[in-house]
């Protein structure tokens, strides 16, 4: 049996298996079921964006824009914004992209 570090690598230098995994898709796995219509829209909206602010160096941003905007449509979040709310949801995705609030409120987990 080897003993790996955290990267992959034994101890003796040979490199073990490398591991992908697409930390995006997890993401939008677990928001899916956190932004239920049950749940207020401004909630569902946070949440949204406190994810994709959590992964926005995990990824290019145009795969975790591609990725967040389908789970909204699928959601419902883009319809239950109203009229704007496909550009609602990019608009969040930017500022979560760039590391910035949205809010008017700081917002703390």
């Amino acid at each position: 049996m080897r003993s790996l570090d955290l990267a992959g690598h034994s101890k003796t230098g040979v490199v073990g298996p490398k591991v992908e995994i697409d930390v995006v898709a997890e993401i939008t796995a677990l928001l899916i079921q956190e932004i239920q219509r049950e749940v207020s829209v401004a909630e569902r909206l946070t949440l949204f964006w406190a994810r994709a602010e959590s992964v926005r160096d995990a990824a290019p941003h145009e795969k975790i824009k591609k990725a967040f905007v389908d789970l909204a449509e699928r959601s419902g979040l883009v319809s239950d914004l109203g009229f704007y709310g496909r550009a609602d949801v990019h608009h969040v995705l930017d500022w979560a992209l760039r590391g910035s609030i949205p809010f008017a409120q700081k917002i703390r987990f």
